[in-house]
């Protein structure tokens, strides 16, 4: 049976990621909270799901690395698709965020590389992802992993000691297989999320049973702490070793309160217009909107109503794409 909550939270998560890569001042704040919660979920969730199908006699390694491929060629498009809308147009001139506002150089296309693609940052997930892929069929035969519930302290001790590691080794400028991309986007991001979403999956009866107002005090209380954790590092310009525990414990909530209630109205009928592929397209596609519409930045309040039309904009060309998708490959 689809887990239509499930679904509705992933495509809710993926509309909020606006809110980090707007990068917008809020007195002295950047919530980029959103999208690190965002981050959290998809790679628990990926977990979930990928465990699921580890289950199935069927599978193979072989599947991994197709699933991989597929992965890496999602990852190129993208990347592509950005350079051709990139390369012709001086964004500078239209008024954007500061986060496009280079020039192009027309004729050294190595410096419009150097400049722009490395604003495409937010598809560090997707390798981090398949890192995750191509380790965890090898501990999955682990059976201590699956069947032991004291296996959760293993993504804590990763998370606690790469947290160390990050503030007594403070390099993080060695390129993109820098420390900060390593330590940051793999073990204290990518690696412990992707067990922990698999630790859900092999303890699921388990979650069911929480108590439902003690999961909503909690939940709210996450909410709080998760952004007063943005305000502390913040505060103290302690950026570099960031370390959003509640936003881990919030995106694991979220998770668990999904798998408890999976119907929702509105959640079936968000699949029904944007398909399973939507919440990934609007991630990937997102940013364009945010060009399109940074002129914005000019007016009062300007930021908020690029989220609202980014949103608004990314939503209906996900529902185009899944239109395009069933009358192509589902005729008949």
């Amino acid at each position: 049976m689809k887990n239509y909550r499930l679904y509705l939270f992933e495509l809710l998560f993926a509309l909020l990621v606006i809110f980090a890569h707007t990068n917008f001042p809020a007195g002295e704040l950047y919530f980029d909270s959103f999208g690190r919660v965002t981050v959290l979920f998809f790679f628990m969730l990926s977990s979930y799901f990928y465990t699921r199908t580890l289950n199935k006699e069927s599978h193979t390694y072989k599947s991994t690395l197709k699933r991989c491929l597929r992965l890496l060629i999602i990852a190129g498009i993208t990347i592509a698709f950005y350079c051709v809308i990139l390369i012709p147009v001086n964004w500078a001139n239209l008024g954007t965020p500061k986060l496009f506002s280079e020039s192009f150089n027309w004729p050294n296309f190595l410096e419009f590389w150097n400049k722009y693609i490395p604003k495409l940052s937010f598809l560090w997930f997707i390798i981090a992802l398949i890192l995750c892929y191509l380790i965890y069929p090898f501990i999955y035969k682990i059976k201590w992993f699956k069947e032991n519930k004291y296996s959760i302290f293993v993504p804590i001790v990763i998370l606690v000691c790469a947290y160390i590691y990050r503030i007594f080794c403070n390099q993080y400028n060695w390129g993109f297989f820098s420390t900060y991309q390593v330590t940051r986007n793999f073990l204290i991001t990518g690696l412990p999320c992707f067990l922990i979403g698999s630790y859900i999956y092999h303890h699921e009866s388990q979650f069911k049973k929480i108590n439902t107002p003690a999961f909503w005090l909690i939940f709210i209380a996450l909410i709080g702490t998760t952004l007063l954790e943005v305000i502390y590092h913040e505060a103290t310009s302690n950026k570099p070793n960031e370390f959003y525990l509640s936003s881990i414990a919030l995106a694991v909530l979220v998770l668990i309160y999904c798998i408890q209630k999976p119907d929702t109205k509105l959640g079936e009928c968000c699949y029904h217009y944007l398909g399973s592929t939507g919440p990934t397209f609007i991630y990937l596609f997102h940013l364009f909107f945010v060009m399109c519409f940074g002129a914005l930045y000019k007016i009062n309040w300007g930021v908020f109503l690029i989220i609202v039309l980014a949103d608004t904009c990314t939503l209906l060309l996900g529902l185009i794409y899944n239109l395009f998708k069933v009358k192509v490959f589902k005729r008949g």
